[in-house]
């Protein structure tokens, strides 16, 4: 099974090209290209499911898929509009950096005015990250408005603007 917390966001799936199956990727991060993982993880209809890069290549920005058993444009187009992710033990041979992401917060709680939710999702698909709460709230993530940080107890205290 995989978690959320062996997972984090690289992109969606935006178009099929071709007939043969291959699938372009607009990307959130340069992850995938500073490791072409074997496998990339897509989320459909909420359950993680694998699939492993026959082969792949780059167009602008985004790269293009070729995924082991979507051999058409039809497996291809029920594919798209999915949030792509990486195993984080693929980033093992990436550069070490210890720096938090936004989606290491998944699972952490966060304190704003007080309250206390937990963290269940993080969307980085726009230029505003939102942590996605426990009780189906969203409240922005910028590291202007992290009061304090406690990695040891996954802990996060938000100062938002009023009206937030």
């Amino acid at each position: 099974m995989i978690l959320s917390t062996d997972i984090f966001l690289i992109g969606t799936l935006v178009r099929t090209h071709g007939q043969n199956g291959e699938i372009q990727c607009h990307l959130n991060n340069d992850c995938w290209m500073d490791t072409q993982a074997p496998f990339i993880i897509l989320s459909i209809d909420g359950i993680m499911v694998p699939f492993r890069v026959l082969e792949w290549r780059e167009k602008g920005e985004d790269v293009l898929w070729q995924l082991q058993y979507v051999n058409s444009e039809s497996d291809a187009r029920r594919l798209v509009g999915c949030s792509v992710y990486m195993l984080r033990s693929d980033m093992a041979d990436r550069v070490e950096d210890t720096s938090l992401t936004y989606q290491d917060l998944i699972g952490w709680m966060v304190v704003i005015s007080g309250q206390e939710r937990r963290i269940v999702q993080v969307d980085e698909s726009t230029i505003n990250t939102l942590a996605i709460l426990d009780d189906e709230s969203m409240v922005p993530l910028h590291e202007d408005l992290m009061e304090e940080v406690d990695e040891a107890a996954k802990r996060l205290v938000l100062n938002l603007p009023k009206g937030l």
